[in-house]
């Protein structure tokens, strides 16, 4: 008899949350880049493979940021199994690992800021992570740390990767994308996943940006553009004994990205919200 599959759609933060929270037995990992092939130990597949595999499904399991493009997906290609999606607060981890992870980000953002700040680097602390200081989360409870940095700045982040690529325990990931038909690195932070398996790894990811007259556009990803003024000046908070900057006007551009009812936590991370 053929095993039936438990798919977990997304083998990324919310993917891996979902696989540590269940006790699931046969699980397959749904992924839609062919190049990762596993994840904590789990055959990563792509979802058209289980049309081509002819794969027999048990039950599909959706969380994070993509849920209505996955939905769409898998209606498309007229999979309509049982699907478990999850609200956010469901896969909230607890205090101790929160914690494991939080300090992670912090020994990061130690270094990273001071750097940013002693090269004035134009930066803030963006989005998510704005969203989490100012409703007095943990930064570690987000899926990675957002921070904004001014595209001609470029060549000074670039310098600053390579001086703290040589610390411990600070890993960088990086990606080449074409920006105005110039190619530059997107970078990525991160902490050792070397226990992956229980805990996540902290993540910074930079977001590029470029000023045009009275307004912040979003370079290699789709990102509403922002009026310059609810931005800058930027000022400086102290976070946990780090000194980052952060938009002056913090709650009118939340309001601007995330609209008025930004204080309060979302179910689920829709496309809508990603603006």
């Amino acid at each position: 008899m053929k095993i039936k599959y438990n798919l977990i759609f997304g083998c990324g933060y919310y993917g891996r949350l979902v696989l540590r929270k269940l006790n699931l037995k046969n699980v397959l990992f749904l992924d839609n880049d062919n190049k990762i092939k596993k994840c904590l130990g789990k055959k990563v597949i792509t979802p058209n493979d289980l049309i081509k595999k002819n794969i027999l499904i048990k039950k599909i399991y959706l969380a994070g940021r993509y849920i209505d493009e996955q939905l769409l997906q898998l209606k498309n290609l007229k999979i309509n199994i049982d699907i478990r999606i999850f609200q956010n607060i469901e896969l909230k981890q607890s205090k101790n690992k929160l914690i494991i992870r939080e300090n992670r980000i912090l020994g990061i953002l130690k270094i990273l800021i001071k750097e940013l700040n002693d090269k004035n680097i134009k930066y803030w602390l963006d989005r998510s992570s704005l969203l989490a200081i100012k409703r007095k989360q943990f930064l570690s409870e987000l899926s990675d740390v957002d921070i904004s940095v001014d595209i001609n700045d470029y060549r000074k982040l670039q310098f600053i990767i390579k001086k703290i690529c040589k610390k411990k325990n600070i890993y960088i990931n990086k990606k080449n994308i074409l920006l105005n038909k110039k190619r530059y690195n997107k970078y990525y932070l991160s902490s050792s996943n070397k226990d992956i398996q229980k805990n996540e790894p902290a993540l910074i990811d930079f977001i590029y940006r470029k000023f045009e007259k009275n307004f912040i556009h979003s370079c290699g990803i789709n990102l509403k553009k922002v009026p310059l003024n609810l931005i800058y000046p930027c000022k400086i908070v102290n976070y946990k004994n780090i000194q980052i900057y952060i938009p002056a006007h913090s709650e009118k551009y939340l309001s601007y990205i995330y609209e008025k009812n930004w204080k309060i936590k979302a179910k689920f991370y829709l496309k809508s919200s990603r603006i």
